[in-house]
C-alpha cells in the first residue's frame, strides 16, 4: 500500500513510540483510513472526467443539431429562414 508523505511520516511516528496501542492504530486502522481515502480520492477524480466528457458529447450534439436545423430550413423549398434569423440576433447581441 502506498501513503501519502504525511500518513508515512505519522505511521513511523506511532510504530517508534512503542506503546502497542499506537502500533495497533499504526498497522490497522491508519491503513484503512488511507486506503478509503485513495478510494475517495480516485473516485473523485473518475467522476469529474466523467462530467467534463459528458459536458463535452452534449455540448458537441448540441452544435450538431443546431447546423443540422439551419442546414434543413435553409434547403427547404421555399427555404425557411427562422434559424438563421435567430443566428444572426445571437450575433449581434454579443457584438454589442
Amino acid at each position: 500500500m502506498i501513503f501519502p508523505p504525511e500518513a508515512s511520516g505519522l505511521l513511523e511516528y506511532f510504530y517508534f513510540i512503542g506503546d502497542p496501542m499506537n502500533q495497533i492504530l499504526c498497522f490497522k486502522v491508519l491503513p484503512q483510513f488511507t486506503e478509503h481515502y485513495l478510494t475517495i480520492h480516485k473516485l473523485i477524480l473518475v467522476c469529474e472526467m466523467f462530467i467534463s466528457s459528458l459536458a463535452g458529447v452534449v455540448k458537441d450534439m448540441m452544435h450538431s443539431a443546431f447546423w443540422n436545423i439551419l442546414s434543413e430550413e435553409l434547403n427547404d423549398d421555399p427555404p425557411r429562414y427562422d434559424q438563421a434569423l435567430h443566428l444572426l440576433e445571437e450575433i449581434k447581441e454579443v457584438s454589442n
